[in-house]
């Protein structure tokens, strides 16, 4: 049996506790600014119609204040879900999905992390589960992205971030 690195083991153990919790959308430390500022990852074009919705779902939250400064994500994301956990450091989440591929996903944020002197390091690539490490610029703990091939046809993505201590 393969022994999963800790900081994995711990991303996915924080990810269960942020299913459960409720959601909610507060600031974190100064050094992440508004996501109004974002950069998004190009992404195939997809209609508002039944099979967008189909594959993306209905539900589409507005992108939270704790989310980085220039954080790329996909132009059809769909966010389903986010959650801020009251642990010591505070961790948050953000759960969402997409038809952009795995790779441009993994792309982007690698490259947001050389161009912000954040490190992005690809700790796994499981069948159909991508997980990639944060850490740095405020950020530290169980930081992590999992990109999730579905089944259906989409890509779901849980962005995990946990303040530095």
């Amino acid at each position: 049996m393969t022994q999963w690195p800790s900081r994995v083991t711990t991303a996915v153990l924080l990810g269960g506790i942020f299913l459960v919790a409720a959601c909610s959308g507060s600031a974190p430390p100064e050094s992440k600014d508004s996501a109004l500022n974002r950069t998004d990852v190009t992404s195939a074009k997809t209609g508002n119609d039944a099979e967008t919705d189909r594959l993306l779902g209905r539900v589409n939250l507005p992108v939270p204040d704790w989310l980085p400064k220039h954080f790329p994500l996909p132009d059809d994301l769909r966010i389903y879900s986010k959650t801020e956990v009251g642990s010591v450091p505070p961790a948050h989440q953000l759960q969402a999905r997409t038809l952009t591929s795995q790779g441009d996903i993994r792309d982007a944020i690698v490259k947001w992390g050389l161009d912000t002197d954040i490190k992005v390091e690809e700790v796994s690539d499981l069948r159909g589960m991508l997980i990639l490490a944060i850490s740095g610029g405020g950020f530290g703990g169980a930081s992590s992205v999992q990109i999730v091939d579905d089944p259906r046809g989409n890509r779901r993505i849980i962005l995990t971030l946990q303040d530095a201590s």
